[in-house]
């Protein structure tokens, strides 16, 4: 998760794709096999979430627990970017 803080008001931001789009940026950003990028995305996650639940004592990935979530597969990268930027801004 992506937080911003505003002040004291904190804005958490979830930011989620689809599995073939993560596994085909992450072959191409670290030059891995789809099998070598699956266990990346598996274990990274996995460290996310151990972290997340046990800091915040909140379930990670639960849309509830965040102010935004976002799916970077359908916006982009680049339009999720754009559009937590103008959320920070509004608040």
């Amino acid at each position: 998760p992506v937080v911003a803080l505003i002040g004291m008001l904190a804005f958490n931001v979830f930011i989620y794709g689809d599995m073939p789009e993560k596994i085909k940026r992450i072959c191409k950003l670290y030059d891995v096999t789809e099998d070598g990028a699956v266990k990346l995305i598996k274990d990274t996650d996995k460290r996310r979430r151990t972290n997340y639940n046990f800091y915040t004592e909140q379930k990670w990935g639960m849309a509830k627990n965040y102010t935004l979530s976002l799916n970077s597969s359908q916006l982009g990268y680049a339009r999720c970017e754009k559009m937590i930027i103008d959320c920070v801004d509004i608040c």
